[in-house]
């Protein structure tokens, strides 16, 4: 059973860059339910686990299942908190003023980190928790 596809949803958000004044910008976001969460984090789980037997085969043996355990639960983890997926951004640099954009779409973090291609500077993008809907 496939799950419908989800609308977006557009919220405000601010671009910040230390020494300039702030920017206004209007983020999309697809959220994300938690079937989706729960069916992307699982596998990426269970992966881990069922790779740690065969990678305990290799010296130094406990290193390496640790490390598919490890692994797997961190990037299910990930999955897991992906609360919305930010697919757009119509924002401007603080400093030059030029068009942000993402390489893709991303886990939406608060603050985000963005590449200015212009200037070459790193504005941050700000989403309050109040402007997101429930997901």
């Amino acid at each position: 059973m496939s799950e419908p596809t989800q609308a977006t949803v557009t919220v405000p958000a601010r671009v910040t860059l230390f020494g300039h004044e702030a920017t206004n910008a209007v983020v999309t976001l697809k959220p994300r339910s938690t079937r989706w969460r729960v069916t992307r984090a699982l596998p990426l789980v269970g992966g881990g686990l069922a790779l740690a037997p065969v990678a305990a085969l290799v010296p130094p043996h406990v290193p390496w299942a640790a490390g598919a355990m490890i692994g797997g639960a961190v990037l299910g983890r990930r999955r897991w908190l992906e609360r919305f997926t930010l697919v757009g951004l119509d924002a401007r640099c603080p400093r030059c003023g030029a068009a942000l954009s993402l390489p893709g779409p991303t886990r939406l973090r608060s603050p985000l980190s963005l590449d200015c291609e212009s200037c070459h500077h790193q504005p941050v993008l700000q989403v309050s928790d109040e402007d997101l809907p429930e997901a």
